[in-house]
């Protein structure tokens, strides 16, 4: 009989792909119905071209947190993004296709904003990022997804008390984001890779470093999270020492700030 997985491995396969899965969905209230495509009106208009972190290796990850740099609101649809794309260049693994709209609003500008993404309709995308070699699963999104941004600066997180700045915690308001283990490596993998819920997402810098997190629970509200490298594009696995315990100081900072 072939010998299950360790529990530490599996643990750490679960922690990459709800990250792969969860920063591959999302980035992003007036038009948040089923049967409102359009986007909200902007309340200002984002600059031509759009700016784009030089540091971030995929486009579309670049063009957004390029945004979040220069404090940029406003909306941006999938036509804008496809030209910024083929501006830059640049090929990028995630689904941008499906999504019909980006928003984002200040709320206290600097401090908090609100984000949202319209799907052209119910989501549902393979896995985009290679972990073990394949693509382990699936995400599923609602038609539409609103989250609260948070500008928290710069933090102090996780087990070793690591620096870090530009940091951005995005909270799931409304909407919905999972991740879909296949069948035959949830059987394979037991408990500790399961089917994930995600509930928040993060951006993080340290040094000329930039991070996504993205975390949320199994069924049973054991968390999970995972790591992405902006620079490499690629996930981290396992998580470098210096963000153990990262993931969790931002989910208990994201339920006190919604709370």
């Amino acid at each position: 009989m072939r010998e299950r997985p360790r529990t530490g491995r599996r643990r750490k396969l679960a922690v990459a792909v709800s990250l792969a899965a969860g920063l591959a969905g999302v980035r992003a209230t007036q038009a948040f119905q089923a049967g409102s495509p359009m986007p909200p009106s902007p309340s200002t208009e984002l600059p031509d071209p759009l700016p784009i972190e030089r540091s971030v290796k995929d486009p579309v990850f670049a063009i957004l947190i390029g945004l979040l740099d220069s404090e940029g609101y406003g909306q941006i649809t999938r036509e804008r993004l496809d030209e910024e794309i083929r501006r830059l260049g640049g090929k990028t693994r995630l689904p941008y296709q499906k999504v019909a709209w980006v928003a984002r609003r200040a709320l206290e500008p600097g401090r908090t904003a609100e984000v949202t993404l319209r799907f052209q309709g119910p989501f549902k995308a393979s896995v985009p990022y290679s972990i073990l070699g394949y693509h382990p699963g699936h995400v599923e999104a609602a038609p539409a997804c609103r989250f609260r941004e948070w500008s928290l600066g710069e933090v102090t997180l996780g087990a070793r008390g690591a620096r870090f700045d530009a940091v951005h915690l995005f909270s799931l308001e409304e909407g919905s984001l999972l991740v879909d283990i296949d069948g035959w490596l949830d059987f394979l993998a037991g408990r500790a890779l399961d089917d994930t819920i995600v509930t928040g997402l993060a951006v993080l810098r340290q040094g000329e470093r930039r991070f996504g997190l993205a975390f949320g629970a199994n069924r049973r509200g054991e968390l999970r999270s995972g790591v992405l490298d902006f620079r490499s594009d690629k996930v981290l696995f396992p998580a470098p020492p210096e963000l153990k315990g990262v993931a969790a100081d931002l989910r208990r900072r994201s339920e006190a700030l919604t709370h």
